[in-house]
């Protein structure tokens, strides 16, 4: 079984630590990221504001995302959740995210579907 990509997208400001690698956000940036069966993403959020992060790829899938570190509020399709750490919920397919007011926060991907 082969490993497929993933095409991510992010809008925003700021600095992106992903997978070890610092991306900065000052504007639209694609990027890909691995996509293998049972592995975890670890996204660092540094000093990252009124941004978004949404999926590009055609298939969607469910996630579900765990924050180990920080806080913000997280608007989701129009829907604003504080989150705090230790904040675990899901992403439904198809869903636009917007991130605001993260001062820095790690993104733990627990499981796709």
């Amino acid at each position: 079984m082969s490993i497929e990509p993933v095409k991510m997208k992010v809008d925003g400001f700021g600095e992106l630590l992903f997978e070890g690698e610092f991306l900065k956000a000052n504007g639209s940036i694609p990027f890909i990221r691995a996509h293998p069966k049972g592995g975890f993403r670890v996204a660092v959020l540094l000093g990252f504001r009124a941004g978004k992060v949404f999926p590009t790829e055609t298939k969607p899938c469910r996630r579900r995302v765990k924050i180990i570190m920080g806080s913000g509020t997280f608007i989701m399709n129009g829907v604003e959740t504080p989150f705090s750490r230790n904040s675990t919920f899901n992403i439904p397919p198809g869903a636009v995210h917007r991130l605001e007011t993260i001062n820095e926060a790690t993104l733990l991907l627990l499981s796709e579907e």
